[in-house]
């Protein structure tokens, strides 16, 4: 087996900034606000696990949990 298997390329990882964390946490205080209001007004079981699902992921980039695919789902 061995020099069978191409090398494995390692992928770096984003390093975000003290700044560009701030500016996430911001971002996603305000608008898990936003969904929270709309969760309360929401009629149909369908719109309201959505927006859950919406509140839960701008939740975890609240408790520092930054993930490179969370950010880009959200803020892209």
């Amino acid at each position: 087996l061995k020099g069978t298997l191409p090398a494995t390329v390692i992928v770096k990882k984003i390093k975000y900034s003290k700044q560009d964390k701030e500016k996430y946490t911001h971002q996603a205080a305000l608008k898990v606000r936003e969904l929270k209001k709309e969760l309360s007004e929401a009629r149909w079981k369908k719109d309201k696990k959505a927006l859950s699902q919406k509140i839960k992921n701008y939740s975890k980039i609240l408790k520092g949990k930054f993930t490179e695919s969370l950010i880009q789902k959200l803020f892209s």
